[in-house]
């Protein structure tokens, strides 16, 4: 019981120290973002063989090509249109303000920004 209180309590200050890294960095540009992008499918193109053979001892045997096909690639065609459309959608999005603002010569926009946590 020790041990899973430990484990627990090392997890939280994981998070913690997660938490306040996220913050601390503040903003993170759109080249930054395509940058962690491109490294996670590098490291998926390296490993993806260890990879498919960790499955497939998670799974109790699961062959290592379809893990390779179903979960490798279907990660690497997701992380790559991500890497392709960021900048798109990381711009704002211009929104009428409403009444009186827009009278007042307001302007408004939502900036879409990664929750962190």
């Amino acid at each position: 019981m020790a041990d899973t209180r430990n484990h627990a309590e090392d997890i939280a200050q994981r998070l913690m120290q997660q938490r306040a890294a996220f913050t601390a960095a503040g903003e993170v540009s759109v080249e930054e973002r395509r940058a962690r992008l491109q490294q996670v499918i590098n490291l998926l193109v390296a490993y993806h063989e260890p990879l498919a053979d960790a499955m497939g001892e998670d799974f109790g045997g699961r062959h290592p090509g379809y893990s390779i096909m179903n979960d490798i690639l279907g990660t690497l065609g997701s992380l790559k249109h991500t890497r392709d459309h960021l900048e798109k959608w990381m711009q704002a999005d211009k929104r009428p303000p409403f009444f009186p603002y827009d009278q007042l010569g307001a302007e408004a926009w939502v900036m879409y920004q990664p929750k962190g946590w």
